[in-house]
């Protein structure tokens, strides 16, 4: 298996291929930008979850993940494998509108539970106006529902 390394403008730039990473909205098998993860070489691997530390905010169309203060809440979302972070980067207007950083994820691959490090996009700024639209929470998870 070869390793490709992305040209890279600082060390938390830098992505070996494959890679993991961790979607939560429109990006998921079932969401309006999935097309965009098969650009990226998506594949699917299981469906995960973070750690209590994040939260959803909505922009109408779609969510973004925020961290800091008042996030304490689990995210659902899809574990993929990827061979390109291009595609994904252009939607997500990296690093414009959203961050891209590594989180650890639980992975639920019947039978096991994995724990992995994943590459996951963040919101920069929350929405002036946040309706949750969109947004389901229950027992301290939250999840996208398209």
């Amino acid at each position: 298996m070869s390793v490709r390394v992305c040209s890279v403008t600082n060390e938390d730039d830098l992505i070996s291929y494959p890679a993991y990473v961790f979607v939560y909205g429109t990006l998921m098998r079932d969401g309006c930008n999935h097309d965009i993860m098969k650009r990226a070489g998506g594949i699917f691997k299981c469906k995960a979850i973070t750690s209590p530390y994040y939260r959803l905010v909505s922009f109408g169309g779609y969510p973004g993940m925020v961290r800091g203060l008042g996030c304490d809440l689990k995210i659902v979302g899809e574990l993929y494998t990827i061979n390109n972070i291009s595609p994904l980067d252009l939607l997500e207007d990296y690093p414009d509108f959203y961050g891209r950083t590594r989180i650890s994820v639980t992975g639920i691959m019947k039978p096991s539970i994995i724990r992995r490090s994943a590459w996951a996009y963040f919101v920069h700024e929350r929405p002036k106006e946040d309706n949750g639209l969109g947004i389901e929470e229950k027992n301290g998870i939250q999840w996208w529902k398209n």
